[in-house]
């Protein structure tokens, strides 16, 4: 693990290995008549660790499918990170009172400072007297890769619709369209659901069973 100061510590015991049932179906099908249904239970293997940072524990899940995919889930619990505010509620007018006479200034007709900005501008009231601010979290990931060896290309594989010819009983369809990334800016995807896109990395070297060179899709949710 990595310290406050970026050195290197060892810590035991930070990973979890085991395996649950979802709640979900793995596979059903449902051929007709009164006993033509079947399922499986699906069943996951989850890898977890957890990163104490600050006020936040991060808890990161690769998660292992029974359908040869591998997901990956991020959350975050511990400690909001919050304000208090002398405000109390999101309803509550604050009173402004300056001077030691105890008068108003500037109020707007309710006793509130006219140009004060509410306690929760910049966030939003968790219990009373307390505001979580707004803020982000980013992650990144180093991927590694390997499918059927070393040998490999990164593609960008982009759905793009065809407009069918008058007179066809379709008016449109979807191909895929694969590009080969040549360079990093070529794999830089912006998520779109009007353009929808996902990355491929392909074997050079290695086919499968039906033709295709073997691969794996990694999916931006």
């Amino acid at each position: 693990m990595a310290t406050d100061n970026g050195r290197p510590s060892s810590v035991a015991r930070v990973i979890c290995l085991f395996e649950r049932e979802t709640g979900d179906m793995s596979w059903r099908h449902w051929s007709g008549g009164g006993d033509g249904s079947e399922s499986r239970v699906a069943r996951e293997l989850v890898v977890r660790t957890a990163a104490v940072l600050g006020n936040y524990d991060y808890v990161f899940d690769w998660i292992f499918q029974q359908n040869g995919s591998l997901r990956v889930g991020v959350g975050a619990t511990g400690i909001a990170e919050s304000k208090a505010v002398a405000q109390q509620t999101a309803d509550q007018r604050l009173e402004t009172r300056l001077g030691s006479n105890g008068g108003s200034h500037g109020s707007n007709g309710d006793g509130a400072d006219a140009g004060a900005a509410p306690a929760d501008a910049h966030g939003r009231f968790v219990d009373r007297g307390i505001v979580a601010v707004n803020h982000d979290h980013y992650f990144n990931f180093r991927l590694d890769v390997d499918v059927d060896g070393t040998s490999n290309t990164l593609q960008v594989d982009r759905l793009v619709s065809k407009t069918l010819p008058d007179g066809h009983p379709r008016r449109s369809l979807w191909v895929r369209e694969p590009r080969v990334a040549a360079r990093e800016a070529d794999a830089q995807l912006d998520m779109d659901m009007h353009h929808p896109a996902l990355w491929r990395v392909v074997s050079t070297s290695r086919k499968n069973h039906v033709g295709y060179p073997t691969s794996y899709q990694l999916m931006p949710a």
